[in-house]
């Protein structure tokens, strides 16, 4: 942590002030991008966090077929569902549509060709729905670029705003495409053959619009090297947070594009624990994968057997456990100023054998636990040791605190448990804690102590 009031007192010349200044600058810069990723999405109190859940198993994939010109035989390609799950976002023919439903658990029942926009290859729509980001063969010595078209509200048609054209590396035969954006839409992933061959590149900007209120361009083009190196990849999405990335591929000896995800630490990291996505069997061709923010619904365009082709739909398979939050407690009191740790156990039953779960791949909120062990400790409904093994998990009390956004004290919280089995099915539980006293997240930056860090933070900083 920086001490501003220290540094003022120990500055001897110009040259550490300046250095003081670009250091205060990049915390500022910091902070405001955690302050943004803080804010999004999920319930308001708590801070989800990255969950490295395996790729597990999904269920049988069902064809979209309401989104297919069956007609003409022209299947729907490149999904993008909105975060309410109620439109979908995707390609036909080359031309961007919009699908409608009443539930997002629904058929699509009617449908849009977004003819305003020229025909794309590739979109992205940001979660407020008022930013698509799509791909546009513009000419010969140009070749495919990545474009922005924005409207002031849904249910207007779009207006296309511009290029990306820092990015883009012009040439014949030059192709940038499938544009996907992490929440705040600072960073952008998308496919492009620059270097001979299709593979993933990224590219960063600071803020979305600039001072007058015109779109930012993306700088920085980087090739995401690791997640292929002489492969061909295709069709990236971005989790919400950046830190976790499905695409296509044919890797590892494969006969057929297969959809792979990848995760990382954070952003300063590269991306690790390649693995196939449990719907890619090497038997069909699967790719263009869209995930829901959860990562419980996976939409992706494939070809099938018998040349099926189209947007179809699988879900993670889930098996729910029962969770126990301090084990012999009926209101689970979670004091947020607790140096202590935090117990929990995930229940064994006579249908359930806890040693089947794979403990490592445990989070609570995103947090590991520090400590293991089998014992029955608890039985359902609040009983005690029912005669089951359960497994018992230990995390650090202010780990878990530190995913909370603002709580009050008596505040109610749903905490959620995640894991895999040994087979890689996907568990899931949840139990409630009550908040005793009060807690705010820390931000080093709010110099003035306003809540918010904003220019006015810097202006203190750049005077000291």
């Amino acid at each position: 942590m920086v001490d501003f009031n220290s540094i003022k007192s120990e500055r001897k010349s110009e040259v550490f002030k300046g250095s003081i200044f670009t250091l205060s600058l990049w915390i500022l810069f910091l902070s405001m991008t955690w302050s943004r990723l803080a804010a999004e999405g999920g319930k308001p109190a708590v801070k989800k966090e990255h969950k490295s859940l395996s790729a597990g198993q999904w269920s049988e994939p069902v064809l979209l077929e309401e989104l297919n010109d069956s007609a003409n035989d022209i299947p729907a390609t490149r999904p993008c569902l909105s975060k309410d799950g109620l439109t979908m976002y995707f390609m036909r023919d080359g031309r961007i549509m919009e699908a409608y439903r009443d539930a997002p658990s629904g058929p699509f029942t009617s449908e849009r060709a977004v003819t305003e926009l020229d025909k794309g290859y590739g979109i992205w729509v940001s979660e407020d729905e008022l930013r698509l980001y799509y791909a546009h063969y513009e000419y010969a010595s140009v070749g495919r670029r990545i474009r922005l078209a924005t409207r002031n509200s849904k249910g207007e048609l779009w207006q296309d705003v511009g290029t990306f054209t820092v990015i883009h590396k012009d040439g014949h035969g030059q192709i940038d495409t499938s544009p996907t954006l992490t929440a705040d839409e600072l960073t952008m992933f998308y496919e492009s053959n620059r270097t001979g061959i299709k593979q993933l590149w990224t590219a960063t900007r600071a803020s979305i619009t600039d001072g007058a209120g015109n779109f930012t361009q993306f700088e920085n083009p980087t090739r995401v090297i690791e997640l292929a190196d002489d492969d061909e990849v295709w069709t990236p999405y971005i989790a919400p947070d950046g830190l976790t990335i499905y695409y296509g591929a044919i890797l590892y000896g494969d006969t057929t594009r297969n959809i792979y995800k990848a995760t990382r630490p954070s952003f300063n990291d590269p991306f690790e624990n390649i693995e196939k996505v449990g719907i890619s069997t090497d038997l069909y061709w699967e790719w263009m994968p869209y995930l829901t923010d959860d990562a419980k619904t996976l939409y992706f365009y494939s070809r099938r057997a018998n040349d099926i082709r189209g947007i179809w739909v699988s879900h993670k398979i889930i098996q729910n456990v029962i969770v126990d939050i301090k084990p012999g407690s009926s209101r689970n009191p979670l004091n947020v100023k607790g140096k202590g740790m935090l117990p929990v156990a995930i229940l064994g039953a006579e249908d359930f054998d806890v040693h089947s779960i794979m403990a490592v791949s445990i989070r609570l909120e995103g947090v590991a636990a520090l400590r293991q062990s089998y014992q029955d400790v608890a039985g359902p409904e609040g009983a005690g040791p029912d005669g089951f093994i359960d497994l018992t998990l230990k995390f650090k009390t202010q780990d878990i605190v530190g995913t909370f956004g603002e709580v009050n004290h008596e505040d109610v919280l749903t905490l959620v448990i995640e894991g895999v089995l040994t087979d890689e099915t996907a568990i899931e539980g949840s139990d409630e804690v009550t908040i005793v006293g009060k807690h705010k997240p820390l931000n080093q930056a709010d110099i003035n102590k306003d809540g918010i860090v904003d220019l006015a933070d810097f202006a203190i900083i750049s005077k000291n």
